[in-house]
């Protein structure tokens, strides 16, 4: 995805572990969560990450430190309508800008022009032909949403 000029970043480590756990764990715990995904994503691209996007829009303190910590541009970590940056509750600053996601996840879009779960994430053996053949739609259905997918720009910083 990468070198076809995605902007590629990381999610988690474990995503159903972040979203379930991350609001009531400590600074420990997210530390090893975080540095799993930004180690493995180093192994596989030869470069640290980037950005950030949170599983589930799920955060804790410990986390928006860390983004700041491992040298991340900015995130995405929760839904909204513009950029801000995230404050502590004294009103100090914390964390990196985040541009917040309007995108619809593939569950929302269950339904929509007769997508069917079976097409948005299908979970048997060869699952990659029924995925592929279910692009489109996916793709028509977030444009009936009013939502468009961009490549980044190659001169982007």
């Amino acid at each position: 995805m990468r070198d076809r000029g995605f902007e590629v970043g990381i999610h988690t480590w474990d995503h159903i572990r972040w979203q379930d756990h991350v609001a009531r764990r400590d600074a420990a715990w997210t530390r090893e969560e975080m540095s799993k995904a930004v180690e493995r994503f180093a192994e596989i691209f030869g470069t640290a990450p980037r950005t950030h996007g949170a599983a589930g829009w799920q955060m804790n303190d410990a986390a928006y430190a860390l983004e700041r910590e491992f040298g991340f541009d900015y995130a995405s970590d929760g839904r909204g309508t513009r950029p801000f940056q995230p404050v502590d509750r004294h009103g100090e600053s914390v964390g990196v800008p985040q541009l917040p996601t309007t995108l619809p996840t593939l569950d929302e879009l269950i339904g929509i022009d007769g997508l069917d779960a079976g097409q948005c994430a299908p979970a048997r053996a060869g699952a990659h032909r029924g995925a592929a053949a279910a692009r489109p739609r996916l793709h028509a259905a977030r444009r009936a949403r009013g939502h468009e997918a961009a490549r980044q720009p190659s001169n982007a910083c």
